[in-house]
């Protein structure tokens, strides 16, 4: 109205610079989807009077006020980046500075919301590699105008957070892969942290000159802490702590409550910890909380109370670290957080990031029922959401991460458990419920469950399944978790399924990178399944990845695992051959070490591998015992060398002494002993954990010695026994619990021997062996138990008479307790039916002076 006004020529209308600010202040201040378009028109129409020669600039001139309505508007719109804002913010800038320096207007200088504002403009809206830059630009002039006396603005502590936020965003911001660039990342770090320099020697009077009123407060604190997260170093949680250190010793000194810690800064703090990734994170993370707790509960520092976040960054910092107890302790959190929050702490309410941080902590913790609890969260969150709680409404993070769980418990239901809570999410987003969607990172999980059970069938037709649905697309870990699902699968022709399913991904799915992890996983499948020619199709695979990665293409190129996958296929073959195809291999990837390739360093498992290949041919294929052996002692002298990863463990030693036992060479039971001796005192003299005995390694060792002719051989069986037990209750090592295998080798080292004369000792050895397994309450004798016990019996008490009765007697008292135990079939039965018939007419074959068997057995 008054411009029209003042177009007829009225004169009596007063043209001021204040009514065009103040309309677009209105405008600014009215949140109208228009505002932005209207502020900027106010704007253009004052440049356009400005350009009047009837109109003074004294009376239409573009005003702090109008630019700052302007700019109020450019920094609105949340997340969303719109690129045009950034260089209007600076135009803006650009305008007020002209008038201000050129048109010596007063009421056109920049104030301290203006450069924050522009700054603002150019974080959200900028280029990420640019707005930093520029931010820095504005700071520097409006520090330098300040100080020169050409401006009246002093950089405040606003300006400085601004600018230090703006390095921030930058260097945290995404590229196109959505990876962040750790070297932008650590150049942002550097920049704010002198920034934060530069406030607080400001702060203490150390700048000289006009130095301003810029000093760090808290929000300073918190913007470079972020910084120091974002930078993602190795030591973020050490640089939280020294920040909050700085902010105490600061505090100390100057007595300001504005830069005293808070829950907000000790939770950016929990969070760094939690980052980490350290398999110790939780144990720091569990004591900053209990610091916080005493230090709010003491009255020490009440803004250290704890809140949901601080809670949550804790149980996030248990999912993380995989120490024992992780998941119990993330409940507990939970149950404590539901029973503060009923005694009236509101900040206390669970949302679903804490449940979907305890889910996940349940998942990686592989406790005991893990699956189940994490399962039963789920229903929990499900119960308040229909109960009214609106904001627990689970999502698909939730449902995910119960899946999760499920693929990591090894339950033998967890395939169908993963795919019920998949079905449902199929069918809440079909009914309308856009916040559960399953995506490419739900069905891999059900993949990945159904792959650990075996269950490759299902999982091929869940990934067809994705293929059907236009909105997902099977990635490359989707194809690898089915080649796994085959490798895994048990089936007869598992290695042809795998094959098939590879062969289908090169011609249906040409836009995904097949990797030497697919092609191990097919060579797995082909050692695990049961087909003749599962040796040569591995191999096979093993010489097309050598060509392909010959011609250029380096991410096939064989390693270890691939070598190892392959001789394992040859160490399961019953063809003559196989076992020196697979010291073969052996040999030639050791080969291609020695010329550079790092990735085919042989370690323990290559080594065991092609010595258990030996293994299964002793006896049918001359010399492979020595040929094993050979291979064990190259071990150990890569090892020797040098080749930490080649360390001989207690697997390899069983191994060896497993051949031992199979060869039945002379003295291969008294090598037997020395090699355990010789693990033993590796473990206890020269500390490696690696070849700590344990029961496979006892176990081996007694039955190598139970093959020996040699007299002793049942009482050094006993002694290892006696040795294993007393280990086992001094320390109460479960690794070295002896197991009904280890049971029965020494009852069978005492049975079925050609020597005679010393029944007696071994009789009692066999019955003792019996009572200690009768002791054990996680124990129970089973049917070869039975089977060697009636053996003994009729071995050693055979006679008419007394001994015949009493043979017999025991006999029936052995099969009423294996009848008890279900340890009894047609073998057993038939076993004492004969020592039924025969009971009266055989002479006795216990020595004189023998104890009773019956009394022994009592």
């Amino acid at each position: 109205l008054v411009l029209e006004k003042f177009e007829r020529g009225n004169d009596r209308v007063e043209i001021r610079p204040d009514i065009f600010s103040m309309v677009a202040w209105a405008w600014a201040k009215s949140l109208h989807p228009d505002a932005e378009r209207k502020c900027r028109a106010v704007l253009d129409g004052i440049l356009v009077l400005e350009d009047r020669p009837d109109v003074r600039a004294a009376d239409v001139h573009l005003t702090t006020m109008a630019g700052n309505a302007y700019l109020l508007c450019l920094q609105r719109g949340g997340n969303a980046r719109r690129p045009h804002r950034a260089p209007a913010a600076l135009w803006v800038l650009d305008l007020l500075h002209e008038s201000h320096v050129e048109g010596g207007l007063a009421d056109a200088e920049p104030n301290s919301f203006t450069y924050c504002s522009v700054v603002t403009c150019l974080t959200r809206h900028g280029k990420s590699s640019e707005a930093p830059w520029e931010a820095q630009r504005i700071l520097d002039e409006c520090k330098s105008n300040y100080a020169s006396g050409r401006g009246s603005v002093p950089p405040t502590t606003v300006l400085y957070n601004t600018v230090m936020n703006a390095w921030v965003k930058g260097g945290t911001e995404r590229g196109s892969g959505g990876r962040s660039n750790p070297s932008k990342n650590s150049a942002a770090l550097k920049k704010v942290e002198a920034l934060l320099d530069e406030m607080e020697t400001r702060g203490d009077g150390r700048a000289g000159g006009r130095g301003g009123p810029a000093v760090p407060d808290a929000v300073t604190y918190s913007i470079v802490m972020n910084a120091v997260v974002a930078g993602r170093r190795s030591d973020a949680a050490d640089g939280v702590r020294a920040l909050i250190d700085r902010m105490d010793a600061r505090y100390g000194a100057t007595g300001d409550p504005a830069v005293r810690p808070t829950a907000k800064h000790y939770n950016i703090l929990l969070h760094s910890i939690a980052m980490s990734g350290k398999r110790s994170c939780g144990s720091p993370a569990l004591r900053v909380l209990d610091f916080m707790e005493k230090s709010y509960l003491d009255g020490v520092n009440v803004g250290l109370k704890p809140d949901a976040k601080t809670y949550t960054s804790v149980i996030n910092a248990l999912a993380r670290s995989g120490q024992k107890g992780s998941g119990k302790n993330a409940e507990m959190l939970l149950e404590k957080m539901v029973e503060l929050h009923k005694m009236g702490h509101k900040d206390l309410l669970p949302n679903i990031v804490t449940y979907n941080a305890v889910i996940n902590a349940l998942a990686k913790s592989y406790e005991r029922n893990a699956a189940e609890r994490a399962q039963k969260v789920l229903d929990t969150v499900q119960e308040l959401y229909t109960n009214g709680q609106r904001d627990l409404k689970p999502d698909t993070l939730t449902c995910s991460s119960v899946i999760d769980a499920w693929a990591r418990s090894g339950h033998k239901q967890a395939g169908t458990k993963a795919e019920h809570i998949l079905n449902t999410m199929i069918y809440l987003h079909k009914e309308g419920d856009a916040n559960i969607k399953p995506d490419v990172i739900t069905y891999n999980s059900v993949i990945n469950c159904l792959a650990k059970v075996g269950d490759a069938r299902r999982a091929q037709d869940l990934m067809e399944s994705m293929q059907s649905d236009t909105t997902l697309t099977p990635c490359g870990r989707t194809y690898a978790l089915v080649l796994h699902a085959w490798a895994r699968s048990r089936h007869r022709d598992a290695g042809t399924r795998a094959q098939a399913f590879l062969d289908y991904m090169k011609v249906t799915a040409p836009d995904i990178r097949i990797n030497k992890h697919m092609y191990n996983a097919v060579i797995d499948a082909w050692a695990r399944c049961r087909e003749l020619d599962a040796g040569e199709r591995a191999e096979r695979l093993l010489r097309e990845m050598a060509r392909r990665s010959d011609a250029g293409d380096a991410e096939l190129r064989p390693d270890r695992v691939t070598y190892t996958s392959v001789m394992n296929a040859w160490a399961k073959s019953t063809k003559r051959e196989s076992a020196a195809r697979a010291q073969a291999l052996m040999e030639e990837m050791i080969a291609r070490y020695e010329a550079g390739d790092a990735g085919c360093r042989p370690n323990t498992r290559c080594f065991c591998t092609a010595i258990n290949a030996w293994n299964r041919k002793t006896g049918r294929v001359e010399g492979a015992a020595d040929s094993a052996l050979a291979i064990f002692q190259q071990q150990r002298e890569s090892y020797r060398a040098g080749n930490v990863e080649a360390k001989p463990n207690v697997y390899a030693y069983a191994i060896v002494i497993d051949v031992l036992a199979n060869c039945r060479q002379l003295g291969a039971p008294k090598r037997a002993l020395e090699l355990f001796e010789e693990a033993d005192a590796l473990y206890r003299v020269s500390g490696v954990l690696e070849a700590k005995p344990n029961t496979i390694l006892y176990t081996s060792t007694i039955k190598c010695v139970a093959s020996s002719p040699d007299a002793d051989a049942p009482v050094l069986a006993m002694e290892l026994l006696n040795r294993m037990e007393q280990s086992y209750a001094a320390t109460g090592d479960r690794e070295v619990r002896p197991n009904i295998i280890t049971y029965n080798t020494v009852v069978l080292a005492c049975i079925h021997r050609k020597d005679r004369g010393r029944e007696a000792e071994r009789l009692a050895i066999v019955l003792e062996v019996y009572r200690r397994l009768l002791d054990r309450p996680d124990l129970r004798p089973n049917t070869s138990t039975v089977a060697y016990m009636l053996d003994a019996l009729d071995e050693f008490m055979a006679g008419g008479g007394e001994a015949g009765a009493e043979q017999l007697r025991l006999a029936e008292e052995v099969y009423e307790t294996a009848k008890g135990l279900k340890a009894v079939d047609d073998g057993i039965f038939g076993r004492l039916l004969q020592l039924r018939r025969r009971g009266s007419s055989r002479t006795p074959l216990v020595d004189e002076g023998g104890s009773s068997g019956a009394a022994q057995l009592n």
